[in-house]
């Protein structure tokens, strides 16, 4: 039986509550029970600030799209086997409000 996409599975609710209550931080996030296919975006004062995507079975991806001043790109900052390594970089980056050097551009 499909159930489709929630805003309220574990993850996402783990997802919100790690930057809730952070100076201008908002977040959207949204897994697919089907899949099992998480992903969510942090966003400080309106801007995408970074994302975290569930890359299949193999883990989770932690970036940016078009990081200010370099439009057409994304930033890749790293690939963690769990769920919650990843959470700790985007949280991270988040906190330090600056983007550590990517391991690749795209």
């Amino acid at each position: 039986m499909k159930t489709g996409t929630s805003n309220y599975t574990p993850k996402c609710l783990e997802f919100s509550k790690y930057f809730k209550g952070m100076q201008g931080v908002t977040t959207h996030q949204s897994e697919d029970i089907d899949y099992n296919d998480f992903s969510g975006t942090v966003y400080v004062n309106h801007y995408e600030f970074v994302c975290i995507d569930q890359m299949e079975e193999s883990g989770y991806m932690v970036y940016i799209n078009n990081p200010n001043g370099h439009d057409g790109e994304q930033w890749v900052f790293g690939y963690y086997k769990t769920f919650g390594r990843a959470l700790k970089k985007a949280a991270a980056i988040v906190e330090k409000r600056e983007y550590p050097k990517p391991i690749e551009i795209w």
